[in-house]
């Protein structure tokens, strides 16, 4: 079983507790960026592309 660490936004301490910081009762966060998948990113490049063209068309 794996646990994920989180860090408080207040004290920037890293702790295991899911909603609020045990030392100052602040909100928490995962401080790891989201994970890249390239079979995701194949599978919604066709809408990433089309939201890129209108884009550019309406400047």
């Amino acid at each position: 079983m794996t646990r994920t660490l989180y860090k408080c936004k207040e004290c920037k301490k890293y702790t295991l507790e899911e909603e609020i910081c045990p030392r100052c009762n602040g909100e928490v966060y995962e401080p790891y960026p989201a994970r890249f998948s390239m079979e995701w990113e194949k599978k919604y490049s066709k809408y990433r592309r089309q939201a890129m063209k209108i884009r550019k068309e309406k400047t």
